[in-house]
């Protein structure tokens, strides 16, 4: 299962669409809180997360796998383009397997 944590709700929907294309079950939260309430009955294997959330960053999703036990799942981060390079290794430092900076392109 692959969570996408987005508050952007164009985004979720395009990364949702592109998953079920390919037959992966997604699972779409618009925030940090309904990332976390997705943890307490799903493990995700894969997860999507924008830097920047409404009500936290991604490091907070990163802190909310590691809290809940689930430390084989895959961690994919979307940041802006300006984004400075010492933001992107600070993800990879904290668990992110991939940083993507915009514009993100599906292929």
């Amino acid at each position: 299962m692959i969570a996408i944590v987005s508050p952007s709700l164009p985004e979720r929907v395009a990364f949702t669409a592109l998953g079920e294309s390919q037959g992966w079950i997604t699972v779409e939260c618009d925030s940090l809180r309904a990332f976390r309430r997705l943890l307490r009955h799903m493990r995700p294997r894969v997860v999507l997360t924008r830097r920047r959330l409404g009500d936290g960053y991604s490091d907070d999703v990163i802190s909310a796998l590691a809290a809940a036990e689930i430390t084989t799942a895959k961690i994919l981060v979307l940041m802006g383009a300006g984004t400075p390079s010492s933001v992107e290794a600070r993800q990879v430092a904290l668990g992110a397997d991939c940083v993507q900076r915009d514009p993100v392109r599906t292929d």
